[in-house]
């Protein structure tokens, strides 16, 4: 099914942005994220019976999609981490929202 197909090469390219990040490609995730939504709604327009002969394929996804989760959180951290250097006082907000 392309529609999966495409899903699959686009959680495959997040994942690379993801491990490279950041790169200067910021932009290039963002228009990423943005293609990854709009087949999710196409996805969400198919039925159980369409979708059923492709569980290998959903599998996939479902690994790929926890992947890049786990590397989403990842970067999350280490850019906390950095902010908690940067202000040296151990917290990354205050109560004054900086």
């Amino acid at each position: 099914m392309e529609v999966l197909k495409e899903f699959k090469e686009v959680l495959l390219k997040e994942k690379e942005l993801l491990i490279n990040f950041p790169a200067g490609r910021v932009e290039e995730l963002r228009e990423l994220l943005k293609r990854k939504e709009e087949l999710l709604e196409e996805i969400k327009k198919l039925g159980k019976e369409e979708l059923l002969p492709h569980r290998e394929t959903l599998k996939e996804i479902d690994s790929l999609q926890q992947e890049v989760k786990a590397l989403v959180v990842s970067n999350l951290s280490f850019i906390e981490e950095v902010f908690r250097e940067l202000s040296g006082k151990g917290e990354t907000y205050t109560p004054k929202g900086y």
